[in-house]
């Protein structure tokens, strides 16, 4: 039986169904490059608006439901021991049932907070703080998001606590040809407060905040 997310063929992308106004908003880069720092800066500055979410959610939720624990509790394990578990279960699933597995989930999370009489109406922008693999960077263009892609060279990101054991797996890899990002920004000799005003910038130019 195939497990939640799978469809029965290839995913066809398409407009996501939702009663709000809504805005997606990619951040690509290596790990320890400044995504999540980004993302929680909109959040903070937006906290109506902006609403952070990620391709490996699903992913932990699984891994940690295989291990026997709750969620929480997966994310106590330090990143750097569980990353090898859990990059090997993401690329596992996309091998299995396809690349746009864990598209598929993402984008089905979005479309239920989008269609839950609970969750606010309005405007609403999805920051996606994990994005490693074209094919989600199709996604997001497709649906008329925003893709920004954050560099920081190898030294710098292990000086901040990335593992050089895990710097060339696929999803560390896999969008280092393209180019096609609405900005690109160097993490490394930029402080996060200017990188974080920088994308601002286009975000208000394209009123997406």
């Amino acid at each position: 039986m195939k497990p939640a997310y799978v469809v029965a063929e290839r995913m066809i992308y398409r407009p996501m169904k939702s009663r709000n106004h809504m805005e997606i908003v990619g951040l690509c880069g290596n790990m320890k490059s400044g995504k999540t720092t980004i993302a929680n800066m909109l959040k903070y500055n937006y906290p109506d608006k902006i609403i952070i979410m990620s391709f490996a959610y699903a992913v932990r939720q699984q891994v940690a439901s295989g291990m026997g624990i709750t969620y929480n509790e997966l994310l106590d394990i330090p990143k750097n021991t569980v990353r090898p578990i859990l990059q090997a279960w993401g690329n596992q699933m996309r091998e299995i049932w396809g690349e746009d597995y864990w598209v598929e989930a993402l984008q089905q999370e979005i479309e239920y907070l989008g269609g839950n009489r609970a969750f606010p109406t309005g405007n609403v922008v999805y920051v996606i703080d994990d994005v490693r693999y074209i094919n989600e960077v199709e996604w997001i263009i497709d649906n008329g998001g925003y893709v920004f892609r954050l560099n920081c060279d190898e030294e710098t990101r292990v000086a901040r606590g990335a593992d050089p054991q895990h710097l060339h797996h696929k999803s560390e890899t896999d969008l280092d040809n393209f180019y096609s990002y609405h900005l690109e920004l160097d993490t490394a000799n930029t402080p996060p407060e200017l990188v974080y005003l920088k994308i601002l910038e286009v975000l208000k130019d394209g009123e997406i905040v």
